[in-house]
């Protein structure tokens, strides 16, 4: 059986099962399924949170990046930041969008999750 785990680009996570014998009853693979994806996840997530306090690397963010995501993390929306800044709405989601790629995030939920310890 294998099962894939959410990751964050470019990493792929999967855990693979093997089973002793046949499998008369697909319902119990099935429930094994998802109990492993969800115990499989967090170990991932505890790994990646362990590799990365020892990674140096360094990420660059412009200040409009990181003023538009400090709001963010403070939970303001597109529009609140843009007033907040007094630019366009449009020209914030440009920087949380150059902020989520920079940080490796693949939405503002994980843009906000990753930034809260830095910003």
């Amino acid at each position: 059986m294998l099962i894939p785990i959410p990751a964050v680009r470019p990493d792929c996570a999967w855990l693979t099962l093997g089973f002793t014998r046949p499998v008369s009853q697909p319902l119990i693979v099935e429930k094994l399924g998802w109990c492993w994806q969800i115990i499989a996840t967090y170990i991932y997530d505890t790994y990646r949170r362990l590799s990365a306090s020892q990674d140096t690397v360094e990420i660059q963010l412009t200040p409009r990046e990181i003023e538009c995501t400090h709001w963010a993390v403070q939970g303001k929306t597109s529009w609140e930041i843009s007033r907040i800044l007094g630019i366009t709405e449009r020209t914030v989601n440009f920087h949380l969008t150059n902020s989520m790629q920079k940080t490796g995030s693949i939405n503002r939920q994980q843009l906000v999750r990753n930034s809260m310890n830095y910003i």
